[in-house]
């Protein structure tokens, strides 16, 4: 639920084989830090013309909507992130690009909206990884390092 997100110091978040689509909420541990996002594995193949995506969001707030289900009777309120910004997008198209690109919240102390939309293909023919990690408000250095043998 995005009004209490998953609240995590690090995480590896998998495909489940799961039909349908998945929306997951995380935060980080401490208000002070920041979430990393990286995508270890990334499988969207298109499947009889249509393209999975998964999106990843920021936000910093919820708000209620009211779920219209066409019955007067079954209008249900929910809670729904409500200034989301897209910080990642991976689809049929570009996902092999996608994979090992880090991706970071904006500010700190801003939770994330993982959602992953199959598009009817079969869960066997798709699937994601992602490592998430909390860290804190600090200058860091990140060091690549190529071996060319």
């Amino acid at each position: 639920m995005p009004e209490k997100p998953f609240i995590i110091f690090g995480a590896v978040v998998s495909h489940t084989r799961a039909i349908g689509r998945t929306l997951c909420y995380f935060q980080p541990s401490e208000q002070n830090q920041y979430l990393s996002i990286y995508p270890t594995k990334l499988v969207l193949p298109s499947q009889f013309g249509t393209c999975p995506v998964i999106q990843i969001k920021e936000f910093t707030s919820v708000r209620d909507e009211l779920i219209d289900n066409s019955d007067v009777n079954m209008i249900i309120p929910m809670k729904v992130p409500d200034d989301t910004k897209l910080i990642f997008q991976a689809n049929c198209t570009n996902y092999p690009s996608m994979l090992d690109k880090v991706v970071h919240t904006s500010s700190s102390n801003l939770k994330i909206q993982i959602l992953f939309d199959p598009a009817n293909s079969a869960a066997s023919d798709v699937a994601y990884q992602f490592v998430i990690s909390s860290y804190g408000n600090l200058n860091y250095f990140v060091i690549y390092l190529h071996n060319s043998f």
